[in-house]
């Protein structure tokens, strides 16, 4: 405490002037001022001192950012940038692991209703990457009375103007309980979302 309070008293000494600073007019005066160029105040020296130590901090923790990307990439992982690259876009799919009856279909038409809304585009790949469908049960006042299922396909192809696109398709189908699966209409199948990037950021979402 006695420290604390001889260091505020040091600092209210340095920013207060002192009787002999007082002119005539009252005004606070140094006399070894007197023919020279004002000079930096205490103050301005500390905040001086404050802002070269955040930049120095910014500037080193930017640097270990920098070096740990580095090293990231040498590991095979990804890099802050194409981490958040990763988070903006749908990922790619190269492997169809889907092996039902109706999958060549299914890849079929969603290439069919993608020709037709982008006929430059040339397409790379086209596959199915979930094993099997996802399935939910559909409830009424409690009770189970049927079962909705869930699929997607997808296409990733170049755009004609240098760069690609990544379109997905979702197929359903619906059953009542005890009778067999129906095509949902509207959802067989629904053009759903579809990324368009550059040839830059394909690098790093690949």
């Amino acid at each position: 405490m006695k420290k604390l309070f001889l260091l505020i008293s040091f600092c209210l000494s340095l920013s207060l002037p002192s009787f002999s600073q007082i002119d005539s007019n009252g005004v606070a005066h140094d006399p070894a001022d007197d023919g020279k160029t004002d000079k930096p105040t205490f103050k301005e020296k500390m905040n001086d001192v404050f802002t070269g130590a955040r930049d120095g901090i910014a500037t080193a923790a930017e640097k270990v950012g920098d070096a740990a990307d580095k090293m990231k990439s040498k590991l095979g992982y990804d890099t802050r940038e194409q981490a958040h690259t990763r988070k903006q876009y749908m990922p790619i799919y190269r492997k169809n692991k889907y092996k039902g009856s109706d999958g060549a279909d299914m890849i079929s038409l969603s290439r069919s209703k993608f020709y037709e809304r982008y006929p430059e585009a040339d397409i790379i790949s086209s596959v199915i990457p979930g094993k099997d469908w996802q399935s939910e049960p559909v409830y009424k006042n409690g009770d189970i009375v049927g079962y909705l299922n869930t699929i997607y396909c997808y296409i990733l192809a170049r755009d004609g103007r240098g760069g690609y696109l990544n379109a997905e398709y979702t197929f359903q189908k619906y059953k009542h309980v005890g009778e067999p699966f129906e095509h949902v209409t509207a959802k067989w199948p629904e053009f759903s979302r579809v990324d368009d990037f550059s040839s830059e950021v394909y690098e790093q979402i690949k």
